[in-house]
């Protein structure tokens, strides 16, 4: 029986295989604030959104799914808030994680939002960016060993 006290290691795999420790690197959530596509400036000028770019990848299928309900829970886990959006009349949009909001706002207003999405969860961090170059043969990110 594992504890939380008992560090399990690669070799101690029952199946045959290898797997990682369990107190082994941990993926951190990374939020960001996005810009609708520069197209739909004229139409829908300073709208952003807070997702939550390094989701899940069977998210992404559930968007993709053609099914309403599915497509809903992900995209309300996926959107996190918007910056204070309002209707024609000045109303309040509900916050992105209300079911409302999809119901609300204009359907191509939920398409560039999903634009949104498949774009910002394709954007490496900069962070990764720079071990990319790294890769291509640019310059090294730095280590504590070199």
């Amino acid at each position: 029986m594992l504890t939380s006290e008992f560090e399990a290691t690669p070799e101690m795999a029952t199946n045959g295989t290898m797997t990682a420790a369990l107190n082994g690197p941990r993926v951190h959530r990374r939020e960001v604030w996005a810009d609708l596509p520069a197209e739909a400036a004229e139409s829908y000028p300073d709208f952003r959104v807070k997702l939550w770019a390094n989701f899940r990848r069977s998210l992404l299928d559930e968007i993709t799914s053609g099914d309403n309900d599915r497509v809903s829970v992900a995209l309300r886990r996926i959107v996190l808030e918007h910056n204070g959006w309002c209707d024609e009349d000045g109303e309040s949009y509900p916050p992105a994680s209300d079911a409302a909001f999809w119901d609300a706002i204009p359907t191509e207003l939920a398409s560039l939002i999903v634009i949104v999405i498949q774009r910002e969860a394709t954007r490496l961090p900069n962070s990764l960016l720079r071990m990319s170059i790294s890769s291509n043969g640019g310059s090294k990110p730095r280590t504590n060993g070199a």
